[in-house]
């Protein structure tokens, strides 16, 4: 990629250098490479960025193709950075340092050489001091995720509103069907013979019975099922708007993690406890052992000087 004299020509960079007032300077760049102020405020930070990198080559004394290429691989570098959302700090650099190196050495028609080795030093090292991340953040466009929680709760209470919705349109056609039936009498059928009617019988007349007395020993009558106490209707439960499922939710898994966890940690601390109680039971019985056995000693050298002692006594 050639960049000799393609963003500025060898006029417009004398015309800068003539300049002298930082404020005339930024309205001659606005004008050279086509960048309005007051169309977006990150502009002027541009603006800005050109007229450092500039009067950096002013600084270092380099010729007008220098200053060309050198302001041309800063902005080409600059727009590969901000293409992409995220931080690519090495893949920059590398690009960066490929541009440079495609204008050090003469390699026609790959590379030309515009900068010395030193200069190539001088310019990768201003390349490394400036405001990269700064300028990455002003210029890179923001990147949102928006994410939307449906639990399974949600899903099931609507799944049951749409099949109660179901069962109701069905039972109105049925009713609609049952209303919509012919209501106009059936007429009989003149070749049909005629069917002798028969009368129906009147019922004949029970004796009355006699009226008995009412019994002492008689329980009353139950009271029928509809008279006795019906049971009070249980409350719905409340609405719950999907933030606040979500909330319990959370709840639960937190309490289910914390629970796992205590757990883990309860019986890691009561096995340690249990160690060191073993250890502390070890060394005891270690001890008494020891002082046991020193007793058995001291006796058997008392009991020995004794014997000693009335055989002397005995001579």
């Amino acid at each position: 990629m050639q960049l000799i004299r393609r963003d500025l020509s060898m006029r417009q960079i004398y015309d800068f250098n003539s300049i002298k007032s930082p404020q005339d300077a930024l309205k001659y760049l606005e004008t050279a490479t086509h960048t309005d102020q007051q169309a977006d405020d990150r502009n002027l930070i541009l603006l800005d960025f050109y007229y450092y990198n500039l009067d950096f080559a002013k600084e270092q004394k380099f010729t007008p193709e220098q200053t060309s290429v050198f302001f041309s691989i800063m902005k080409e570098t600059f727009l590969h950075s901000i293409a992409s959302p995220f931080i690519h700090l090495q893949k920059d650099y590398q690009f960066f340092k490929d541009l440079l190196l495609q204008h050090c050495i003469y390699r026609p028609p790959y590379s030309q050489k515009v900068f010395s080795f030193n200069e190539m030093k001088i310019v990768n090292e201003y390349a490394m001091k400036t405001h990269y991340l700064m300028y990455k953040y002003a210029f890179t466009k923001k990147m949102r995720l928006d994410i939307t929680a449906e639990s399974v709760a949600e899903a099931a209470t609507a799944a049951a509103a749409a099949a109660a919705e179901g069962k109701e349109g069905a039972g109105g056609e049925v009713l609609e069907q049952e209303v919509k039936a012919p209501s106009e009498p059936v007429q009989p059928d003149p070749k049909e013979e005629p069917t002798t009617a028969v009368q129906p019988q009147e019922p004949k007349p029970e004796p009355s019975a006699q009226a008995q007395p009412p019994q002492k020993d008689e329980k009353p009558s139950k009271q029928p099922e509809s008279e006795k106490e019906a049971p009070e209707p249980t409350p719905e439960p409340p609405h719950l708007t999907p933030q606040e499922i979500a909330a319990q939710e959370l709840q639960k898994l937190i309490h289910q993690t914390l629970s796992t966890k205590l757990d883990d940690l309860r019986s890691s601390l009561l096995s340690k406890m249990q160690a060191q109680e073993d250890q502390i039971s070890a060394k005891l019985k270690r001890l008494e052992d020891k002082s046991g056995a020193g007793g058995e000693d001291e006796k058997e050298k008392k009991s020995a000087g004794a014997g000693g002692k009335e055989k002397g006594k005995k001579k």
